[in-house]
């Protein structure tokens, strides 16, 4: 016999039921974005001599958020944004590292390029605001740039 307020009728069976539900629904997205934010992208030196990473802007994170590169060897990010009406922007400044970009994110792909001239990281992030809410790099679109050996 169930307690007082634990039958299938009741208040609290509703709520568990109503939760679970969301849970279900929203469950299996939430782990997906979480890895991607986390993704680490090792650049590797392509035949021509470049260091090439694809970068896309969203849902306020980067993916991959964590991108490794070589000193000294020139870099090509091919920056883009995910479908929506929400602006992105991709800023990159380290004046020790020779590194200046500030780019508007479109759906459509660009090419930043750059040579890192120092070890380091570097934080990269997106600028935009909208009035009075926190800033897309306040909300956590930020990701880091290493320059390694």
């Amino acid at each position: 016999m169930p307690e007082a307020g634990q039958g299938p009728g009741s208040g609290m069976a509703k709520l568990k039921g109503w939760l679970l539900g969301v849970l279900l629904f929203a469950g299996p997205s939430l782990p997906l974005s979480v890895a991607q934010a986390q993704d680490t992208y090792l650049a590797t030196i392509a035949g021509d001599g470049v260091q090439r990473v694809r970068i896309e802007g969203g849902n306020y994170l980067f993916n991959p958020e964590h991108i490794v590169v070589k000193v000294g060897v020139p870099v090509e990010l091919i920056v883009s944004k995910e479908p929506g009406l929400v602006p992105h922007s991709l800023i990159i400044w380290s004046p020790r590292a020779g590194i200046d970009v500030d780019v508007a994110l479109d759906e459509r792909e660009k090419t930043v390029s750059f040579t890192p001239r120092a070890l380091g990281r570097i934080t990269f992030y997106c600028r935009e605001k909208l009035l009075f809410f926190a800033s897309h790099k306040e909300k956590g679109m930020v990701g880091t740039l290493e320059v390694v050996e």
